[in-house]
Protein backbone atom coordinates (compact mmCIF):
# COMPACT_ATOMS: atom_id res chain seq x y z
CA UNK A 1 0.00 0.00 0.00
CA UNK A 2 0.92 3.59 -0.49
CA UNK A 3 3.36 5.04 2.06
CA UNK A 4 1.87 8.52 1.56
CA UNK A 5 -1.58 7.16 2.45
CA UNK A 6 -0.04 5.48 5.49
CA UNK A 7 1.43 8.81 6.68
CA UNK A 8 -1.90 10.64 6.25
CA UNK A 9 -3.73 7.84 8.07
CA UNK A 10 -1.22 7.94 10.93
CA UNK A 11 -1.48 11.73 11.23
CA UNK A 12 -5.29 11.62 11.32
CA UNK A 13 -5.24 8.66 13.70
CA UNK A 14 -2.93 10.48 16.12
CA UNK A 15 -5.03 13.65 15.92
CA UNK A 16 -8.23 11.62 16.44
CA UNK A 17 -6.90 10.08 19.64
CA UNK A 18 -6.77 13.58 21.13
CA UNK A 19 -10.45 14.17 20.31
CA UNK A 20 -12.69 11.13 19.87
CA UNK A 21 -11.22 8.17 18.00
CA UNK A 22 -14.51 6.27 17.97
CA UNK A 23 -16.31 9.19 16.36
CA UNK A 24 -13.47 9.66 13.86
CA UNK A 25 -13.70 6.01 12.86
CA UNK A 26 -17.46 6.29 12.56
CA UNK A 27 -17.18 9.44 10.43
CA UNK A 28 -14.68 7.86 8.05
CA UNK A 29 -17.01 4.90 7.69
CA UNK A 30 -19.89 7.29 7.03
CA UNK A 31 -17.88 9.20 4.40
CA UNK A 32 -16.97 5.92 2.72
CA UNK A 33 -20.66 4.98 2.60
CA UNK A 34 -21.59 8.37 1.16
CA UNK A 35 -18.91 8.03 -1.51
CA UNK A 36 -20.00 4.49 -2.36
CA UNK A 37 -23.74 5.17 -2.41
CA UNK A 38 -23.60 8.40 -4.39
CA UNK A 39 -20.56 7.83 -6.60
CA UNK A 40 -19.13 11.09 -5.26
CA UNK A 41 -15.72 9.45 -5.26
CA UNK A 42 -15.81 9.74 -9.05
CA UNK A 43 -15.92 13.54 -8.73
CA UNK A 44 -13.54 13.82 -5.77
CA UNK A 45 -10.94 11.59 -7.40
CA UNK A 46 -11.23 13.23 -10.83
CA UNK A 47 -8.30 15.44 -11.83
CA UNK A 48 -10.70 17.34 -14.09
CA UNK A 49 -12.62 18.88 -11.17
CA UNK A 50 -10.74 21.78 -9.55
CA UNK A 51 -10.19 22.29 -5.83
CA UNK A 52 -12.90 24.91 -5.47
CA UNK A 53 -15.58 22.61 -6.84
CA UNK A 54 -14.34 19.73 -4.70
CA UNK A 55 -14.52 21.96 -1.60
CA UNK A 56 -18.07 22.99 -2.51
CA UNK A 57 -19.02 19.35 -2.96
CA UNK A 58 -17.45 18.44 0.37
CA UNK A 59 -19.30 21.27 2.09
CA UNK A 60 -22.56 19.86 0.73
CA UNK A 61 -21.71 16.49 2.29
CA UNK A 62 -20.84 18.16 5.61
CA UNK A 63 -24.03 20.24 5.54
CA UNK A 64 -26.15 17.12 6.11
CA UNK A 65 -23.89 15.42 8.64
CA UNK A 66 -22.47 16.45 12.00
CA UNK A 67 -18.75 15.82 11.49
CA UNK A 68 -16.05 16.83 13.95
CA UNK A 69 -13.90 19.82 12.96
CA UNK A 70 -10.88 17.48 12.80
CA UNK A 71 -12.56 15.31 10.15
CA UNK A 72 -13.62 18.39 8.19
CA UNK A 73 -10.07 19.79 8.27
CA UNK A 74 -8.60 16.44 7.32
CA UNK A 75 -10.84 16.04 4.27
CA UNK A 76 -10.14 19.66 3.27
CA UNK A 77 -6.42 19.01 3.58
CA UNK A 78 -6.70 15.95 1.33
CA UNK A 79 -8.34 18.09 -1.33
CA UNK A 80 -5.85 20.96 -0.92
CA UNK A 81 -2.85 18.62 -1.17
CA UNK A 82 -4.42 16.71 -4.08
CA UNK A 83 -4.43 13.50 -2.02
CA UNK A 84 -8.17 12.87 -1.95
CA UNK A 85 -7.66 9.99 -4.39
CA UNK A 86 -5.78 8.21 -1.58
CA UNK A 87 -8.89 8.23 0.63
CA UNK A 88 -9.66 4.48 0.24
CA UNK A 89 -6.06 3.56 1.17
CA UNK A 90 -6.06 6.04 4.03
CA UNK A 91 -9.23 4.43 5.41
CA UNK A 92 -7.60 1.02 5.19
CA UNK A 93 -4.47 2.19 7.04
CA UNK A 94 -6.55 4.06 9.63
CA UNK A 95 -8.56 0.89 10.29
CA UNK A 96 -5.36 -1.13 10.68
CA UNK A 97 -4.02 1.40 13.19
CA UNK A 98 -7.33 1.43 15.05
CA UNK A 99 -7.45 -2.38 15.21
CA UNK A 100 -3.88 -2.53 16.47
CA UNK A 101 -4.60 0.11 19.13
CA UNK A 102 -7.75 -1.72 20.28
CA UNK A 103 -6.16 -5.20 20.08
CA UNK A 104 -8.60 -6.32 17.38
CA UNK A 105 -7.93 -9.06 14.86
CA UNK A 106 -10.11 -9.13 11.78
CA UNK A 107 -10.78 -12.62 10.44
CA UNK A 108 -12.51 -13.48 7.18
CA UNK A 109 -14.45 -16.71 7.62
CA UNK A 110 -15.77 -18.34 4.45
CA UNK A 111 -18.00 -21.39 4.70
CA UNK A 112 -20.05 -23.50 2.33
CA UNK A 113 -23.25 -22.45 4.11
CA UNK A 114 -24.26 -20.15 6.92
CA UNK A 115 -22.74 -21.32 10.18
CA UNK A 116 -24.80 -21.93 13.30
CA UNK A 117 -24.30 -19.10 15.83
CA UNK A 118 -22.99 -21.59 18.40
CA UNK A 119 -20.35 -22.81 15.94
CA UNK A 120 -19.39 -19.22 15.15
CA UNK A 121 -19.07 -18.48 18.88
CA UNK A 122 -16.79 -21.52 19.27
CA UNK A 123 -14.61 -20.33 16.38
CA UNK A 124 -14.37 -16.84 17.88
CA UNK A 125 -13.54 -18.27 21.32
CA UNK A 126 -10.82 -20.52 19.88
CA UNK A 127 -9.31 -17.62 17.90
CA UNK A 128 -9.40 -15.33 20.96
CA UNK A 129 -7.63 -17.97 23.05
CA UNK A 130 -5.04 -18.57 20.32
CA UNK A 131 -4.26 -14.97 19.37
CA UNK A 132 -5.10 -13.25 22.69
CA UNK A 133 -6.97 -10.55 20.76
CA UNK A 134 -10.54 -9.41 20.27
CA UNK A 135 -11.89 -11.06 17.13
CA UNK A 136 -14.09 -9.50 14.48
CA UNK A 137 -15.44 -12.04 12.01
CA UNK A 138 -16.38 -11.13 8.47
CA UNK A 139 -18.53 -14.06 7.31
CA UNK A 140 -18.92 -15.06 3.69
CA UNK A 141 -20.62 -17.95 1.92
CA UNK A 142 -18.96 -19.91 -0.90
CA UNK A 143 -20.83 -23.08 -1.83
CA UNK A 144 -17.86 -24.28 -3.90
CA UNK A 145 -16.13 -25.20 -0.62
CA UNK A 146 -18.63 -28.10 -0.37
CA UNK A 147 -18.26 -28.13 3.42
CA UNK A 148 -15.96 -26.89 6.14
CA UNK A 149 -14.52 -23.38 6.11
CA UNK A 150 -11.54 -21.17 5.43
CA UNK A 151 -10.12 -18.51 7.73
CA UNK A 152 -8.11 -15.61 6.33
CA UNK A 153 -6.10 -13.77 8.97
CA UNK A 154 -4.04 -11.03 7.41
CA UNK A 155 -2.19 -12.63 4.52
CA UNK A 156 -2.48 -16.18 5.90
CA UNK A 157 -5.16 -18.61 4.76
CA UNK A 158 -6.20 -21.58 6.89
CA UNK A 159 -8.19 -23.92 4.68
CA UNK A 160 -10.38 -26.49 6.45
CA UNK A 161 -12.73 -27.00 3.51
CA UNK A 162 -13.83 -30.30 2.01
CA UNK A 163 -12.89 -28.88 -1.41
CA UNK A 164 -9.29 -28.43 -0.24
CA UNK A 165 -9.25 -31.87 1.33
CA UNK A 166 -10.45 -33.47 -1.92
CA UNK A 167 -7.89 -31.51 -3.95
CA UNK A 168 -5.13 -32.73 -1.61
CA UNK A 169 -6.26 -36.34 -2.06
CA UNK A 170 -6.27 -35.88 -5.83
CA UNK A 171 -2.74 -34.40 -5.77
CA UNK A 172 -1.45 -37.31 -3.68
CA UNK A 173 -3.01 -39.80 -6.06
CA UNK A 174 -1.25 -38.13 -9.00
CA UNK A 175 2.11 -38.58 -7.28
CA UNK A 176 1.63 -42.33 -6.86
Amino acid sequence: MNSVARRYAKAFFDASKEFDIEKAKSELKELTAVFDETNLDYYFFSPLLDKTKKHALLNEVFKYNDFMPATRKFMTLLIDKKRIDLFPSIIEHFTDLYNKEKNILKVECTSARELDPKVMDQIIQKLQNTFKMNIIIDSKIDSSLIGGLTLRIGSRLYDFSIKNHLENIQRRRQWH
